[in-house]
């Protein structure tokens, strides 16, 4: 998302925030524009006009499958059709899909969820079942985009099929914007669909917190049920509501687009880790690149709670000075918070339960952390280097879980001391910010060897 646009949509919402009365109608045209407007253009062109539909289509199904018996408004269905054109008009005339395209998958679409409807009907069980064949097939299209080989396996063919040149094929012809998010929010709504948890929520509400603009691209993950509490009783847009909805966007502006843009410059990448000389070098790079990635993570989601909130949803909190945490778990607690949330509920804890009911004799608590962290890096590309940062993590929340359990009693003896207390927390927040900087080297390079090079630098080794 580029200034250009965030701009603009700063208006569009403070705008629909005062237009009460139209406010779920304008979000709902604003939501399926969304992500026909921040679609990249992509080699295989039709893809730039197929994959919005796409993401429209797997919430629809989603909702097929978890509706309510009366719970669509008649326009819903008007003020979608009008989000998707405004959408595909804004779109550039090459990535617009040609008549016979759009209309295939017109006609695709329709016939899916007609058939789907037939299946699923009003049978609990069958739709409970839908629900993770559903979840399965979402989960499948993350690995075939976030997975390089099959993504220019995909890529290649898609190209192919569409009379188009295949040269050169990589990951990022296959950019489905915002669908690693869109995964996430609808696997948890059918999650707590199956367990009896999801209330009533229509169409338009679905439609709205999957694919709500100002999240659509970077987070924050909220649940559903907050997400619909504020849609039906927002709050009013008053004098103080814009002053902290400004602060919020101008200071994720000057995060994400001053502080984080600059730093990249500098920071640790594939092309400036080779020319990287001596420890301090190595180090300092390294350092760079923690507070490039905070800035411009944290920048985004101040901006998307900044606008959310000038139409009066209030999106969950995603970053707390994560780096001045004491130990690696008041970290995770603190650094993207939505997604670690989202994990822990679940992943983290139905396994654990999983787990302890089969009575399994290895730690639960270990396996389930590194099954946790290596699909939360999974999440963000399947590739070695995202597995061993999330495998290091596991291990450091691992360590850190045994130490403190060891060392209780003597830190409650010695915390008394005001002297210790502060030695013991600037110590804690220093060995814990070091743990962090070291594992995002396999965040910020491509390959094993490279960042096992890296690493050897910033001790001296090579």
């Amino acid at each position: 998302m580029v200034v250009s646009t965030i701009l603009p949509g700063i208006f569009i919402f403070a705008l629909t925030g005062i237009l009460h009365r139209w406010r779920i109608g304008i979000l709902l045209v604003l939501s399926a524009a969304a992500v026909c407007w921040l679609q990249p253009d992509l080699p295989a062109a039709i893809l730039s006009g197929v994959f919005p539909l796409l993401s429209i289509l797997l919430v629809i199904l989603t909702w097929m499958i978890v509706r309510p018996s009366d719970s669509v408004h008649p326009g819903s269905l008007l003020f979608l059709a009008v989000g998707l054109i405004a959408g595909m008009v804004a779109m550039k005339p090459e990535n617009l899909p040609s008549l016979r395209q759009t209309s295939a998958v017109v006609i695709l679409g329709v016939g899916t969820l007609t058939g789907f409807s037939q299946f699923v009907r009003d049978d609990t069980a069958r739709r409970k079942q839908s629900a993770g064949m559903l979840i399965l097939v979402m989960i499948a299209l993350l690995l075939i985009l976030k997975y390089p080989p099959a993504a220019i396996f995909f890529s290649q063919l898609i190209q192919s099929a569409a009379g188009e040149e295949s040269i050169n094929a990589g990951i990022s012809d296959l950019q489905w914007i915002g669908i690693s998010y869109i995964v996430l929010r609808l696997i948890a709504v059918l999650i707590d669909f199956r367990k009896d948890q999801l209330p009533a929520l229509s169409l338009e509400e679905l439609l709205i917190f999957t694919l709500f603009p100002a999240s659509l691209l970077a987070g924050p993950i909220d649940r559903a049920q907050r997400f619909a509490a504020d849609l039906r009783n927002p709050a009013a847009l008053d004098s103080a509501r814009v002053l902290y909805c400004g602060k919020r966007i101008a200071s994720g502006l000057i995060k994400k687009f001053v502080m984080a843009d600059a730093l990249a410059l500098v920071a640790l990448s594939a092309d400036i880790a080779p020319d990287t000389k001596g420890i301090f070098g190595a180090w300092i790079i390294a350092y760079i690149y923690a507070f490039q990635i905070f800035f411009d993570f944290s920048g985004y989601s101040d901006i998307a709670i900044g606008i959310g909130g000038l139409v009066g949803i209030d999106l969950p909190e995603n970053f707390d000075r994560p780096y001045l945490r004491q130990n690696l778990s008041q970290f995770w607690q603190n650094w993207h918070m939505s997604l670690t949330t989202w994990f822990r509920a679940y992943c983290f804890v139905p396994f654990s339960r999983w787990m302890l009911r089969r009575k399994i004799p290895v730690s639960d608590y270990f396996i389930a952390q590194v099954v946790t962290m290596a699909l939360i890096g999974l999440w963000h590309g399947v590739t070695v280097n995202f597995i061993l940062w999330g495998l290091w993590h596991a291990l450091g929340l691992y360590a850190h879980r045994l130490l403190a359990s060891r060392t209780r009693s003597w830190y409650l003896r010695v915390r008394q001391r005001t002297w210790a207390n502060r030695l013991i927390y600037a110590g804690g927040v220093l060995a814990t910010f070091h743990f962090v900087v070291m594992g995002w080297v396999f965040f910020a390079l491509p390959d094993p060897a490279m960042s096992f090079d890296y690493l050897q630098k910033m001790f001296g080794i090579a």
